[in-house]
């Protein structure tokens, strides 16, 4: 597996794999802490390019991938299993609002983008009201 590790690393950089034991705790539970996995390592992708470079990696490896974004879902599905042989993809990086269309009320986030935060930075683009 330090294969995958190091060819992962070459994608995402050191900064976007976490393998510590200690690091690794906050990615291997879920928010209620009903669910408690291992992951072999979390990986971290800045880019939809870096995230299809790692699953392109993972599926060379035969190894599997369990997506994770802001890791608030209450299924347990972004919880790795106790195997110690899959690697979590947290979309935590992928973080920027890319578009806001005030008229229709929309805006487009990146996938790691955490829905509690996102309103803070909708009220932030509004422009003052002068009177």
């Amino acid at each position: 597996m330090s294969t995958l590790l190091d060819c992962i690393r070459s994608i995402v950089g050191s900064a976007g794999v976490i393998i510590g034991p200690q690091d690794l705790a906050p990615y291997a539970t879920d928010w209620r802490r009903r669910y408690l996995g291992k992951p072999l390592a979390v990986v971290r992708p800045a880019s939809t390019a870096e995230v299809a470079q790692v699953v392109r990696a993972c599926l060379d490896a035969r190894t599997a991938i369990v997506p994770q974004g802001g890791n608030t879902g209450l299924c347990g599905a972004a919880t790795p299993d106790a195997s110690g042989s899959q690697i979590v993809l947290n979309l935590s990086r992928m973080n920027r609002v890319r578009a806001i269309d005030t008229r229709n009320n929309t805006m487009t986030v990146d996938a790691g983008c955490v829905l509690a935060n996102v309103p803070e930075v909708r009220r932030r683009s509004r422009p003052a009201v002068s009177i």
